[in-house]
């Protein structure tokens, strides 16, 4: 082989690595979007989510920008463009990582919400039967005339309630 097929066959190469780079760079965006989507849809995120999310996309895309300004001066002797790429990728792809573990808190969806007012309501609400019964109870164990109907009624400045029996009929 020849000087200038073994150089034609390395420039083939660094032209083949920075597309499968930058193939990669496009393929990280769109799981980012995927998690973007998803922690957006789920979860309430953080501040550091929105950060590290932006900072993966900022890398990607320069990690694409240094691949095409690379396969530009393929040519050139000193092409610091494709080390830059593959750095900037995997910049990208562990600041993506880092953004998956920051997600933030789930969110509560609607319907969870309201099963938890009525789960509380009903347990006020058991709360509140219970202290009934328990006056109930309390109130049919005491006698209904301490003394005698008519000793409680002579002493008493109040009318006798009516009640069924000495309400007149119209």
């Amino acid at each position: 082989m020849s000087d200038h097929a073994t150089r034609d066959a390395a420039l083939e190469r660094k032209a083949l690595l920075s597309q499968t780079l930058t193939n990669a760079a496009l393929a990280a965006l769109a799981a980012e979007v995927a998690i973007l989507v998803y922690v957006l849809d789920k979860r309430q995120p953080g501040l550091w989510f929105v950060l590290l999310a932006l900072a993966a996309t900022v890398a990607e895309v320069f990690s694409i920008l240094f691949g095409g300004w690379g396969m530009g001066r393929i040519k050139d002797a000193q092409n610091p463009h494709f080390n830059l790429q593959a750095i900037a990728g995997v910049l990208g792809a562990a600041l993506l990582v880092g953004s998956v573990f920051a997600q933030g808190k789930p969110k509560q969806d609607e319907m969870f919400a309201e099963l938890l007012k009525v789960r509380d309501s009903t347990r006020a609400l058991s709360q509140n039967l219970h202290a009934l019964e328990l006056r109930v109870d309390s109130l049919a164990r005491r006698p209904a005339f301490p003394s005698g109907p008519s000793s409680s009624l002579r002493g008493s400045k109040e009318p006798p309630r009516k009640t069924a029996s000495t309400v007149p009929r119209q």
